[in-house]
C-alpha cells in the first residue's frame, strides 16, 4: 500500500524525515528559489502560478494531475495530525518545532500509521467549536469577504444542487473540521478534487480574487478550508465512507508565541466550556 502525505510548504522548512511524509514547495512557479529535498508545485500540470490564492491546494492539485498512491494526504509546515489514537480529547496539541522527537510522540511509526489508515476511506482532523456558525465566523474573520461564501454556495447550488443541504447544515453549524488537511483513498481523493476544482474554478469566472491584495487574496483557500466540511459532511451523512476523526498537531515555531499559546492552551482548552465562556465574554465586551 502506497500512502504518501505531502507535507505544503512555502518557505525553507524543516521537516522530519520518514518514509510517509512527501515535503512540497508550493507556488514553486513564483518563487526564485528551490528549497533543497523537496519536490515542487510548477511541473508537469499544475496551478502553482496561482498559489497566492490557492495556497496549499497548489499542492493538491499537483498530487492529483502527476503522482499516483493509494492514499493521499496533505499537512501544513506548521500542522500536521496525530496518530496516536489514545490521546483525542481535544482537537489539537500544540508543539514547538516538527522534529522526530515529536513525530515518536504522537504515533510516527510507519507500519502503525500504514495500518491504521488503511481501515478508512478517510482521515480528517476533529471538529473544533468555533463559538458561532461557520456563516458567522466567516463574516467576522480578518480578510475574510462574506460574499466570497456566498458565491460559493451559489455554485454549489448550480452545479451540484444536490449538495445543498450539506452546506447549509454545515455552515449554519458551530463545528469545523479546519486547515485543508485530510488523508483519502485514491478514489474518493480523485472525486473530491474534481468536486472542489469544478467550483474553485467558476469563481475564478464569476469573480476570482484579481481584486484582492495580501492576505485577502487567499480566498480560495478560505473557501475550500469550508467546501472539505461541506464535502465530508455529505459523505458521513450518506453513509458512503468509513471515517476516522484525529487530533491535529499545531507547531508553533517561535518558542515565545508558543509559550503563551501554551499557557492559554491550558488556562482555556478548545472545545471546552471555557472558551465558550469566554467567547461569550469577548463579544459582551465588543458591544
Amino acid at each position: 500500500m502506497v500512502v504518501k502525505i505531502y507535507v505544503a510548504c512555502h518557505k525553507p522548512i524543516y521537516v522530519p524525515k520518514h518514509s510517509l511524509l512527501v515535503p512540497i514547495q508550493v507556488g514553486a512557479a513564483l518563487c526564485k528559489d528551490r528549497f533543497t529535498g523537496m519536490i515542487y508545485d510548477d511541473t508537469g500540470d499544475n496551478i502553482s502560478h496561482h498559489n497566492r490564492s490557492y495556497c496549499e491546494l497548489t499542492a493538491q492539485y499537483w498530487a492529483w494531475k502527476n503522482d499516483n498512491a493509494d492514499y493521499y494526504g496533505f499537512f501544513h509546515y506548521r500542522r500536521y495530525l496525530s496518530f496516536n489514537i489514545n490521546k483525542k480529547m481535544r482537537p489539537y496539541v500544540l508543539a514547538n518545532h516538527p522534529d522526530e522527537r515529536v513525530l515518536d510522540k504522537y504515533g510516527y511509526d510507519t507500519f502503525h500509521i500504514q495500518d491504521l489508515i488503511g481501515g478508512y476511506d478517510i482521515l480528517v482532523p476533529i471538529a473544533e467549536d468555533m463559538g458561532a456558525s461557520l456563516f458567522e465566523y466567516y463574516k467576522q474573520s480578518a480578510y475574510h469577504h462574506i460574499e466570497d461564501l456566498q458565491l460559493a454556495a451559489e455554485i454549489l447550488g448550480d452545479l451540484f444542487p444536490e449538495f445543498t443541504p450539506y452546506y447549509r447544515k454545515y455552515i449554519h453549524g458551530t463545528m469545523m473540521h479546519p486547515c485543508n488537511i485530510y488523508i483519502m483513498k485514491r478514489e474518493l481523493f480523485h472525486e473530491y478534487c474534481s468536486w472542489l476544482f469544478a467550483i474553485l474554478t467558476e469563481y475564478d469566472k464569476r469573480k476570482g480574487a484579481a481584486n484582492y491584495t495580501g492576505e485577502e487574496a487567499r480566498v480560495n483557500g478560505y473557501l475550500a478550508e469550508r467546501l472539505f466540511g461541506v464535502y465530508y459532511t455529505w459523505l458521513k451523512d450518506t453513509g458512503k465512507v468509513k471515517a476516522l476523526e484525529l487530533q491535529r498537531i499545531d507547531f508553533m515555531l517561535d518558542s515565545m508565541k508558543y509559550f503563551k499559546r501554551k499557557v492559554k492552551y491550558l488556562i482555556v482548552p478548545p472545545n471546552s466550556r471555557r472558551t465558550s465562556l469566554a467567547r461569550k465574554l469577548r463579544e459582551q465586551l465588543r458591544k
